[in-house]
């Protein structure tokens, strides 16, 4: 057998003509130019073709995407529906059957659903949106944003002069806008305020129930249409006015003590019906002060001043009490009659 010589063959220039070619014409690597058909092939199969009918582009299971011709552009999927058409009238957007979704054209832009129902529209009116029935329930102009039931009443409106919110009838009930924030019952009732001055809750009636300002935290309550005050949190403290307490409950309902002020100015504490009044140390485990319905215990100490002699006390009341006698202390008891009695004289 003859031997064959290692031959080395130019690859063909553009331009060139390619002796391979089962038709005449030129080739520069991936690119084919024959005399009907411009093709680009991949190394596998064509990807870019441009012939007599326009513009192909494929992948690589040889299936055609994209078509440019003298009708428009076409974009399909990989089982031939046409997804877009872009053509003289405008933009189309298609489903996989057929159904157009999404047009642009001269009028703006629509989308609807696969039965051809309107949902959003842009035109140079503005945006407009709309439920399943062509009712439109959502409208962006140059006047602002609506939001409106399926019956075109509104629900909420932005524009210029803030955020507004409505119910089923057109009654006001959230304002929002550079005076502060307000809301109000479908009657008009005001029921909270949020401006500049503070916040300020209130009942249908328009009594104050909570407010909040420069001067601190304060709650009412309604005393027949008039605001009472109950507590109020400022810069000195927390205070309770009007005969209101702290109470303090464990876990049986109705079983609490309270710490508050009566009408004449006192303190009072009031201790659990079943239970007793503690003061304990820091640790808890200690009780330094103990106070019953029948008794006073104490596990430290009472320390008593030297003062002037005080006035006899009440009725069924005793007084007792330190006081200078001659440079000695004495510890004394004085009754409702006036009597002293001096328990002790310091030695």
């Amino acid at each position: 057998m003859p031997t064959i010589p290692n031959v080395e063959v130019p690859y063909p220039e553009l331009g060139m003509k390619d002796p391979f070619a089962k038709q005449p014409g030129m080739r520069y690597g991936n690119l084919s130019i024959e005399k009907n058909v411009i093709r680009v092939n991949d190394g596998t199969s064509t990807t870019v073709q441009i012939d007599a009918d326009g513009f192909h582009g494929y992948n690589h299971a040889s299936q055609e995407l994209v078509r440019i011709n003298y009708l428009g552009l076409h974009g399909y999927n990989t089982s031939g529906d046409e997804l877009v058409l872009v053509d003289a009238t405008g933009l189309h957007a298609y489903d996989s059957s057929a159904n157009e979704i999404v047009t642009v054209n001269d009028n703006g832009l629509t989308i609807a659903n696969t039965s051809g129902t309107t949902l959003v529209l842009l035109d140079a009116d503005g945006l407009h949106a709309y439920d399943g029935s062509e009712n439109e329930i959502a409208t962006l102009d140059q006047s602002g944003l609506e939001i409106s039931d399926t019956g075109g009443t509104a629900l909420v409106l932005l524009d210029a002069t803030g955020l507004h919110a409505y119910d089923g009838s057109s009654n006001e009930i959230v304002s929002l806008g550079t005076s502060g924030l307000q809301v109000a019952d479908t009657s008009g009732n005001v029921l909270v305020v949020l401006d500049a001055d503070g916040f300020l809750i209130q009942n249908t009636s328009g009594v104050k129930l909570l407010q909040s300002d420069a001067t601190g935290f304060e709650t009412f309550r309604d005393d027949t249409g008039s605001p009472v005050s109950v507590a109020k949190m400022e810069d000195d403290g927390i205070i309770l006015r009007n005969t209101r307490g702290l109470f303090f409950e464990e876990t049986t309902e109705n079983q609490y003590g309270a710490i508050s002020a009566n009408a004449s100015n006192q303190l009072i504490v009031d201790l659990p019906s079943t239970n007793q009044f503690f003061m304990v140390n820091y640790a808890g485990d200690t009780n330094l002060f103990t106070a019953s319905a029948d008794d006073v215990y104490s596990a430290s100490t009472f320390m008593l001043h030297e003062i002037t002699e005080p006035d006899a006390p009440g009725a069924n009341f005793a007084r007792i009490y330190c006081k200078d006698s001659g440079g000695k202390t004495q510890l004394c008891v004085r009754f409702n009659t006036g009597a002293v009695q001096v328990i002790a004289t310091e030695p």
